[in-house]
């Protein structure tokens, strides 16, 4: 048995590697552009063989999918220039050496202490899957090899918040100084102006890709953008002066809702009599809207007792299948649309595609449905393969702070607690016991809530002397997951 020291060197793809430094060369070459062995190279390959004479766009084939078994790392020179991404070992003997550090955790870039002026790294391709509650993101190079992919969860409460303000600042008006008169009426909104809960979805989806051209210089930037027929959604055959007369033409909500229960309670199926109610499927308070199919006919007794309860929830099921269908979703993809493309053409050129090819192009390369795969297969993934890392990214977009000042709609006591407890702010980024936390909860004697990325309780009740601050609170939070390959049990993991 030979010593280990006396053993041949072996290069990544398992290749015994010669002892001379021109050997070594060619052998990290062959095994970065073909599967030909170093001393096999002078014979004739294996048919369908790669050789080191063949070029590098060969390997991608049209619908081909590759797995890494590891997630690049960005690197950044000393003077914040874009370089070639680097292999995880490679990043640890760059910081273990001292010779980088640490610029962001996720996704992992590391600086240079040293700059490089002469570096020359290839243009990439921003893709951005964008949607109404989530958005999917790919950073693709020009052969197919996808650096970073992950989805972005945006906020569903702005709102909501809106709405509480709106309550107690004019209930506050009535009750203190009702002389004054309201202004709102005097106010005029600039060109393009959107609302806040429409605005945040573009603002947030700008910052993700400004995020991600700091990682790679970005030459195109690929967004699935959709213009959804809001009437033919609701009825598919309309044509012509059918745009003109929706389901409320020359009738009124009441009428309607009369005619389509035939007269009678949606829950009790007892005549209507006077003093019916036109009842929300889906309370507001829970999320439900004013529109024609959230409504059903009800008596007052039956609405009464359905009180904030869905129909599904008051016992049937069949009413409440008329709520099922929600068209929110896609008029806001069409209200953000023009303001989106013109925040994304401040980094680069846009192009816009849409769901159709997606859909293709992810049947082609034989993904998952998800929004990271989306923005994979957006335009033209399948002419040149792709190859996924092992890891993706998660981002949670939250709120950081608020300026309510008092709990209950009319102030009934003041908030008393400090924004910094024991040094902690709520979501912070911490690590307790081995694990990296979310403070979500504060209480001033100093015993936190902890929770993950998504906000699922991990622990209550913990002591600020057994935490340790990693990162402080940002608006957008996130973590790196695994990602499960094809063949792979759950929970089995590549990195």
């Amino acid at each position: 048995m030979r010593r280990r020291s006396e053993e041949s060197p072996r290069t990544d793809g398992g290749v015994p590697a010669p002892s001379s430094a021109l050997s070594k060369r060619i052998a990290k070459q062959s095994c970065e552009v073909g599967t030909v062995r170093p001393h096999t190279a002078d014979s004739e390959p294996r048919e369908g063989a790669l050789t080191t004479k063949a070029r590098k766009g060969d390997r991608a084939k049209a619908g081909e999918i590759r797995h890494l078994s590891y997630s690049p790392v960005f690197v950044l020179d000393a003077d914040g220039r874009l370089l070639v991404p680097c292999h995880p070992a490679r990043a640890r003997q760059l910081l273990g050496k001292g010779k980088a550090d640490v610029e962001e955790l996720v996704p992992f870039v590391i600086r240079l202490r040293r700059s490089v002026p002469g570096a020359n790294v290839e243009t990439a391709d921003l893709k951005i899957d964008s949607g109404a509650k989530h958005v999917g993101f790919a950073l693709m190079g020009g052969s197919g090899n996808v650096f970073l992919m992950g989805q972005l969860d945006l906020r569903a409460d702005i709102k909501e918040r809106m709405d509480w303000r709106r309550i107690s600042r004019r209930s506050r008006r009535n009750r203190k100084t009702r002389y004054r008169k309201p202004r709102f009426d005097n106010r005029r909104r600039p060109e393009g102006w959107l609302p806040p809960s429409l605005n945040h979805r573009v603002e947030a989806t700008a910052w993700l890709a400004r995020m991600l051209a700091r990682l790679l210089p970005v030459g195109r930037v690929v967004v699935e953008t959709a213009s959804f027929d809001m009437h033919r959604l609701l009825n598919p055959v309309v044509m012509g002066e059918g745009y003109q007369k929706g389901p409320l033409y020359r009738t009124d909500l009441r009428r309607y809702l009369f005619g389509k229960f035939r007269g009678k309670c949606a829950y009790c199926r007892k005549e209507l009599g006077n003093g019916w109610q036109a009842d929300h499927v889906i309370p507001k308070s829970r999320g439900g809207s004013d529109r024609l199919f959230n409504r059903a006919a009800s008596c007052e007794k039956c609405n009464r007792e359905k009180a904030n309860r869905t129909a599904d929830e008051f016992g049937h099921p069949d009413v409440g299948i008329l709520a099922l269908r929600d068209y929110a979703p896609a008029a806001i993809v069409n209200s953000i649309r023009a303001a989106l493309v013109g925040k994304l053409s401040e980094i680069a050129p846009v192009v816009e595609t849409d769901g159709v090819v997606t859909a293709r192009n992810r049947r082609i390369l034989g993904l998952e449905k998800t929004h990271a795969n989306d923005a994979v297969a957006l335009l033209d993934a399948c002419e040149r393969g792709v190859t996924l890392p092992s890891r993706e990214a998660f981002f949670v977009a939250r709120p950081c702070g608020t300026r309510r000042l008092v709990n209950g709609p009319h102030g009934g006591h003041a908030v008393r607690l400090a924004r910094q407890v024991r040094g902690f702010r709520q979501w912070d980024v911490v690590q307790w016991r081995g694990l990296v936390c979310y403070v979500k909860g504060r209480r001033k004697t100093g015993s936190f809530l902890l929770s993950d990325v998504e906000g699922n309780k991990v622990k209550d009740g913990v002591a600020a002397k057994n935490l340790n601050l990693i990162l402080r609170r940002r608006s957008i939070q996130g973590e790196m997951r695994t990602r499960l390959l094809p063949g792979l049990k759950s929970g089995v993991s590549t990195a």
